[in-house]
């Protein structure tokens, strides 16, 4: 059997492998590169993803060619959340006129089926509210200006997730001068909570989370963009190990919010986050810079 991916032939061994040990091969191999398995040929036949049970058990042997169509998982998301915005910005048209909602439930729907799986847990998080809302039979004022709230909600985060994937430099670089802006004030959490000032103290530190957050989406995007990160370091140590030093660190962080240790939690950003923090955007803004 010749196996091709994207019109390039792949070199796998199919001695005595059924087409679903193949598949499963190809899938982890592409999978390695970042894409997804779009699309599937069989001796010029399309496959359709119904056609998959009553084929995976047959001997590879009886194919002659299998054509792989496939596509870098960060295209994929990137239409997902493109698809998002434009159903938010159809929500905000209906919700000013008084049609029925169910075109709008069945869009919803469309939507779940083609992007469902590509979305991560905390975006499936915040897209809840609205999906309990769209499930709704109701199509009131009330109603619409509920969706429209969540519309507004929901625009400014996938628009900027759209964004990381288009231009991930200038995403990283975005994170790197938010992080220089809240430095000090993270540097400043422990004073904060020894002066009663926990509210400051706690929107700093989640902040920090979603500033490391953006961060860590971002830098798979710039390796996809050619961005040299092979030879990065991060305080001296290769990005794996500067990442895993720093998982320690945020299991010690958790550790101390739930045992309300307001001293640990403040010596933990002060000495231990603030510093890798800061090791971790010079690092990056340099890898960029040249």
């Amino acid at each position: 059997m010749t196996i091709t991916v994207n019109g390039i032939e792949l070199n796998l061994d199919t001695d005595g492998a059924s087409l679903g040990d193949v598949l499963a091969n190809a899938d982890d191999l592409v999978e390695k590169t970042g894409a997804v398995i779009l699309g599937l040929r069989l001796d010029g036949t399309t496959v359709e993803a119904d056609d998959l049970p009553g084929l995976q058990d047959r001997p590879a042997s009886e194919f002659r060619r299998l054509e792989i169509e496939s596509v870098p998982a960060s295209e994929l998301r990137g239409r997902a959340y493109g698809s998002l915005l434009e159903f938010l910005g159809a929500l905000r048209e209906w919700s000013a006129g008084t049609g029925p909602s169910e075109p709008l439930r069945e869009a919803w729907e469309a939507y779940g089926r083609a992007y469902s799986g590509l979305l991560s847990a905390d975006e499936h998080s915040f897209l809840d509210l609205l999906d309990r809302d769209l499930a709704s039979a109701d199509s009131g004022a009330d109603y619409r200006r509920r969706l429209v709230r969540h519309a507004d909600n929901l625009e400014p985060i996938f628009r900027e997730r759209l964004e990381e994937i288009r231009d991930p430099v200038a995403a990283m670089r975005s994170a790197s001068r938010l992080y220089e802006a809240e430095r000090q004030n993270l540097a400043d959490v422990s004073v904060r909570l020894q002066t009663g000032k926990d509210a400051e103290a706690m929107r700093s530190i989640l902040l920090f989370v979603e500033i490391f957050h953006k961060a860590n989406r971002i830098l798979p995007e710039l390796v996809r963009s050619g961005a040299d990160t092979a030879n990065l370091r991060i305080d001296g140590k290769p990005v794996p190990e500067f990442y895993e030093s720093f998982n320690d660190v945020l299991r010690q962080l958790m550790q101390a919010f739930e045992a309300k240790d307001a001293v640990m939690i403040g010596d933990l950003a002060e000495y231990e986050i603030v510093p890798r923090m800061n090791a971790f955007f010079e690092a990056m803004t340099g890898a960029l810079d040249t």
